[in-house]
């Protein structure tokens, strides 16, 4: 959604009384006599709630000269609610994260070993595949080790894989080309198209890869990267276009491959800091 028109549906949705006549048009069209009876207000101020209405996409009037009916427009509640939706994931995902830290801090104080991952925080949506880590590494050389092709080389890739990387332009629209070499001398072929680069903080690619005559693991990369007491809680998410394609990466091993390609990533991290 336009943010124009975003912010022209918040504004519509700001007063009580739209709200109320959205609540009675859920049930059906109603006239404008009808909208108004519950109302303590001339017809004149209930008209121009409704233009406020109509002007934002949320109403439309009928033709009918004598009763114009009013009809509910859902398209652009929708909108705002997939608008909500992410940032409630956004939520989700950073108290999930407080919550795996919470759990570190307690094993510390008992004398165990601080772990140097979490487990995934929580079940993904159907056509996801979600995984969190935390790093023993700043936040700054998590994010490089993403975008930086001295480094991705070395971890990219379940166990026993190697990754060339033929290009990688790291700004809004660049391509990452790469081939994924498998232990059995298979090679898979890679690209991404990067969508959201906010360095340090978060990154986002399209990608389409996986076996050259199956290319699975064709989804949107979204990775956010948080500092947690000078160690780097990451998140990763892999939006397939459905639930079945999110069901068939899985059968060929994509969870496996998340969760190895992200422990080796611990340790080239290591390496590098060394």
């Amino acid at each position: 959604m336009p943010l124009s028109q975003l912010d022209s549906t918040l504004a519509a949705l700001a007063d009580p009384t739209r709200r109320a006549i959205l609540a009675q048009l859920a049930s059906g069209e109603r006239t404008v006599t009808e909208l108004a009876e519950p109302f303590e207000m001339t017809m004149p101020a209930v008209t121009k709630h409704l233009k406020v209405l109509e002007k934002a996409g949320l109403i439309e009037r009928g033709r009918e000269a004598q009763t114009r009916p009013c009809r509910l427009r859902a398209a652009p509640l929708k909108e705002v609610a997939d608008w909500v939706e992410g940032y409630r994931r956004d939520w989700e995902e950073s108290l999930d994260r407080l919550g795996g830290y919470l759990q570190d801090l307690q094993a510390a104080e008992k004398g165990g070993a601080v772990p140097q991952k979490s487990k995934d925080a929580r079940k993904a949506d159907a056509n996801e595949l979600h995984f969190t880590r935390i790093y023993d590494a700043p936040r700054a050389l998590v994010f490089a080790a993403w975008t930086d092709p001295a480094h991705i080389g070395k971890w990219w890739g379940p166990e026993g894989f190697t990754t060339t990387t033929l290009a990688m332009e790291v700004e809004v629209g660049g391509v990452w080309d790469y081939i994924m070499h498998g232990p059995d001398g298979t090679d898979y072929p890679g690209r991404g198209v990067f969508t959201e680069i906010v360095k340090p903080e978060r990154l986002a690619f399209s990608h389409v890869g996986g076996k050259a005559d199956d290319p699975h693991l064709t989804c949107k990369f979204c990775v956010t990267f948080e500092e947690v007491d000078g160690r780097t809680a990451l998140t990763l998410r892999m939006i397939f276009p459905s639930a079945q394609a999110a069901e068939h990466a899985r059968e060929l091993g994509a969870d496996g491959g998340g969760t190895e390609s992200l422990e080796r990533l611990a340790q080239a991290l290591k390496t590098a800091a060394a």
